[in-house]
């Protein structure tokens, strides 16, 4: 579970610093 929660804080954390990345990426997959 906290493999999880890493991967999560990773994208809150990229969310935060590079939020038009991280909707391309959420509009990838």
């Amino acid at each position: 579970e906290w493999e999880v929660t890493l991967l999560e804080n990773l994208w809150v954390d990229t969310t935060r610093r590079h939020p038009l990345e991280a909707m391309t990426r959420a509009s990838m997959t």
